[in-house]
């Protein structure tokens, strides 16, 4: 299992669960947070400090979690690209897990700049976000060739809904 965007590791919390039995890698560009995974989850899982849109691997994985909304963080041509360049690293049958916000729900400091562009300020810092519509992923999804694609909108613990893309290659 790789997790693309792993944070503090609230989510490598659960897959490196004994009982699991999963070989997990984690990608993470922030170096404060690389190292903290790094003594926190020394020997369980193997982390690489580096921005996503330029990890390679050799490797094939099972699964590849790219959770809590980062692929808005993208511009739309590139939120495409990562999502084809991850398919590649994908076992065959293997699955591509997606996470994104809505757009009728987003951070209460977002302005709207178009239908799908917003942008959001905190401490003087300006962030712009793209959201994906589901229509777009699932057509995104279909010319990458995923044999497989299933969407389930939830709510999360804070009441907010969010959309969860499954891709299998």
């Amino acid at each position: 299992i790789l997790e693309l965007g792993a944070g503090y590791g609230r989510v490598l919390d659960y897959l490196t669960e004994p009982s699991l039995n999963n070989h997990v890698f984690a990608v993470e560009r922030s170096h404060l947070f690389s190292q903290f995974l790094k003594k926190r989850f020394d020997g369980q899982v193997e982390i690489f400090e580096e921005d996503l849109r330029y990890f390679h691997s050799s490797q094939k994985f099972d699964t590849i979690l790219f959770l809590w909304g980062g692929i808005v963080e993208l511009l739309p041509v590139k939120q495409f690209l990562i999502i084809k360049k991850y398919k590649y690293l994908l076992k065959k049958g293997g699955t591509l897990v997606v996470e994104s916000m809505l757009s009728d729900e987003l951070p209460e400091n977002a302005n709207k700049q178009s239908a799908f562009e917003y942008t959001a300020s905190e401490n003087d810092i300006e962030i712009n976000f793209y959201i994906l519509p589901p229509k777009k992923l699932l057509s995104m999804a279909k010319i990458l060739g995923f044999s497989s694609v299933e969407q389930i909108i939830y709510r999360t613990n804070g009441k907010r809904s969010r959309l969860m893309t499954f891709m299998t290659a």
